[in-house]
């Protein structure tokens, strides 16, 4: 699948450039009709010159038309390549909410990048008008556009960086606003016992006035840069047309020689501002391949589940070093807040370490933890989760672990209304149907009473090839654990 992802990326880069230079070769040669008819129109042929320019009107309104659907075309694939690969791509975010956040705008901004090639290449393309100035009329106006050229590329640099500047700060911005928000309705129920509800309010509130003065400030500037680079390319138009006026005058050029010359250089100044007002985009747009690269994370070799070395996480600097095969059972144990839910998020590649090196098979991983969650469904629904299994073999897990609900009984959102305990054996035993290599409990058994535990660590001991790490504050209660690591 990665590998026919980056087969379409490339066809699409490669149609995109193809687009590019067709266009600015078509833009181009509509220079001659519209020329002759500017001499037309002058030489007292009013019907042909103004049919010529209706011509030409409607030759460019075709050929953006054309382009446009070709790039959204393009784009159309992007998105669904990206579709395609999403789940891979889910894994490797893990549970950063903040990268999580930047999913959609980085499939947005990835889609753009066949209608940047197609700019750059058209821009490219349009050079060859500076023939078309040098041949028409001589290098006076080929040096001014030359010149002009020059001068507004620092001014485009600049517009690119405050630009991309902007947008990070947008983004950030907008990350903030919508995390707070996710909070402030998550914990809704509790602002409203404690009263504070206009607290959470004027906090949104703030953030939103926030985000509104940075997109102001971002608006004024892209303007302020607009207007000096519209102000260059004007300039260049003008000086040109000046030279070339005064070649017409003295006879020394022809009309149709003037007008090709005036509008070769508008066509090369319009082409070089729109790639100089996309320029920016092409550092968003890295960004967000390499947030949507297909690749999974680290792989660890392929009889290894998971392997780390001298690992440093956020919330402990204990270095960790460990490999897990199947059929282990390890033990993560140390008091609460130590670090043991962040570390087994590291090691599946759900948060980033801070120092060392950790890694993953490919293998299904089953999580339970307090915080897993059931869907609105069936229980049947709940337990294949989208696979395909009898339900002989669902029946035989669901009495393996007690649970005596049917497969048929429905499920509010997030198991409301079942007790703990069958809350953390229906999560158990999804994991279980789904026959994954590697069991992550993270702190689980406290949640679990005496018989529950009991029924739990039968049945993971009826499955000697399963590789179990259980993370408890003092030991580990459900396995046998045959490692041991202590976070201090």
């Amino acid at each position: 699948m990665v590998a026919n992802s980056s087969t379409t990326t490339a066809t699409g880069l490669a149609f995109s450039r193809f687009v590019g230079v067709a266009w600015s070769l078509l833009s181009l040669s509509l220079m001659w009709p519209l020329a002759f008819s500017v001499a037309e129109l002058f030489g007292h042929q009013t019907y042909r010159g103004i049919t010529s320019i209706l011509f030409v009107v409607v030759a460019r309104l075709f050929l953006t038309t054309f382009v446009d659907l070709a790039l959204d075309g393009v784009a159309r694939r992007s998105r669904e390549d990206t579709r395609q690969h999403l789940g891979v791509v889910l894994r490797r975010l893990g549970r950063s909410e903040r990268r999580f956040s930047a999913l959609v705008p980085a499939i947005e901004m990835a889609a753009r990048r066949g209608s940047i090639e197609a700019l750059k290449w058209a821009a490219a393309t349009s050079a060859l008008g500076l023939l078309v100035l040098w041949h028409y009329g001589s290098w006076q106006p080929t040096l001014i556009v030359l010149v002009m050229v020059a001068l507004s590329i620092p001014w485009y640099v600049r517009a690119g960086r405050v630009a991309a500047a902007d947008d990070s700060t947008y983004r950030r911005l907008r990350e903030d606003l919508t995390t707070n928000q996710r909070k402030l309705l998550r914990h809704a129920s509790e602002l409203r016992s404690l009263g504070a509800l206009p607290y959470g309010a004027q906090r949104i509130e703030a953030l939103s006035s926030r985000e509104h003065r940075a997109t102001a400030s971002a608006i004024r500037r892209a303007l302020g840069s607009s207007l000096v680079t519209d102000f260059l390319g004007g300039v260049c138009v003008g000086l040109v047309a000046m030279v070339i006026g005064f070649g017409l005058l003295r006879g020394r050029a022809s009309l149709e020689a003037a007008a090709l010359c005036v509008l070769a250089t508008a066509e090369i100044v319009t082409w070089i501002r729109r790639y100089g007002a996309a320029f920016h985009q092409r550092e968003a747009i890295d960004q967000s391949l390499d947030l949507l690269s297909a690749s999974s994370p680290s792989t660890a070799p392929s009889d290894v589940l998971i392997e780390c070395r001298d690992l440093v996480t956020l919330r402990n600097v204990q270095a960790v070093t460990l490999s897990i095969r199947s059929g282990d059972r390890v033990a993560v144990v140390g008091p609460s807040g130590v670090g043991k839910s962040t570390l087994l998020a590291t090691w599946l590649g759900w948060e980033e370490p801070s120092s060392g090196y950790s890694s993953r098979s490919a293998e299904p991983i089953g999580h339970v933890s307090p915080l897993s969650a059931l869907v609105a469904g069936t229980v049947r629904d709940n337990l294949l989760a989208g696979s395909q299994h009898p339900d002989e073999v669902l029946k035989d897990i669901l009495n393996e672990l007690r649970l005596t609900c049917a497969l048929d009984d429905h499920i509010s959102v997030d198991g409301y209304g079942l007790s703990t305990g069958e809350r953390l054996r229906l999560i158990l035993a999804r994991a279980l149907v789904n026959h994954v290599a590697l069991l992550v409990l993270d702190d689980v058994a406290g949640l679990l009473d005496s018989e529950n535990r009991s029924w739990v660590r039968e049945a993971l001991s009826r499955r000697p090839t399963l590789a179990v790490v259980e993370a408890s504050v003092d030991a580990a209660q459900l396995i046998e654990a045959e490692c041991l690591v202590v976070l201090a």
